[in-house]
């Protein structure tokens, strides 16, 4: 049986290297010399290999128990080289009496894409560390009844209940915790909010006049 032919592949080595970019190093082992497997590589600064360079210890691990599984790739597994985390896949390479006869490999340099994700979470980060100031969410309405209703969800700890059914003390707290969102600042929210409440709007000043006590 004659040497396999890797011309093919060599071209694939090339071609994915080249449309990936300078992140991702694509790497092909010819499995008949362990020591010196690596036949093709593009973007080899990755890992700071050459051709010539030696299988690696998670190459031979698989390769070892492939035949117990028959597991022909392996994806998104860790690789390290040089302090850089990587994200690796290796596919066998069969000969026709289906036989691992080589490895297609890439690892990716994800150090760029770790340092992006963290700014882009630090920039999606709401701070809630400091006590004295309560929780606030912005809303963002078209129309005072919007700001209102906005307000009133926010501020309405009994959802369940019909606004015929709260207690005083109930449209009390919901009276208090709107005004501390400065609803009642804005002209015209008094009706709204009496509305929402099944109340007057003497009510609400009422209501109001108490919790600004």
């Amino acid at each position: 049986m004659g040497k396999f032919n890797f011309d093919n592949y060599q071209y694939l080595v090339s071609f994915l290297g080249k449309f990936f970019g300078i992140n991702v190093e694509v790497v092909l082992h010819d499995l008949s010399d362990y020591d010196h497997s690596i036949i093709a590589i593009e973007n080899g600064h990755i890992s700071g290999r050459e051709l010539g360079a030696p299988l690696t210890n998670f190459a031979l691990v698989k390769l070892r128990n492939q035949h117990k599984k028959n597991q022909r790739y392996f994806l998104n597994y860790e690789g390290v080289s040089s302090n850089k985390k990587l994200r690796s896949a290796s596919l066998f390479i069969y000969d026709d009496r289906d036989q691992p006869v080589g490895m297609l490999c890439v690892n990716m340099d994800t150090t760029e894409y770790a340092i992006a994700a963290k700014v882009l979470m630090a920039l999606c980060e709401i701070d809630t560390t400091n006590p004295e100031i309560e929780p606030l969410k912005e809303y963002f309405p078209h129309s005072v009844s919007e700001i209102v209703k906005d307000a009133y969800k926010s501020a309405r700890e009994y959802s369940l209940i019909e606004p015929e059914r709260l207690t005083v003390d109930e449209k009390t707290e919901i009276v208090r915790k709107m005004n501390i969102d400065g609803i009642f600042q804005i002209k015209g929210t008094i009706g709204e909010v009496a509305r929402l409440l099944k109340v007057s709007e003497a009510t609400i000043y009422r209501y109001l006049g108490k919790v600004r006590q």
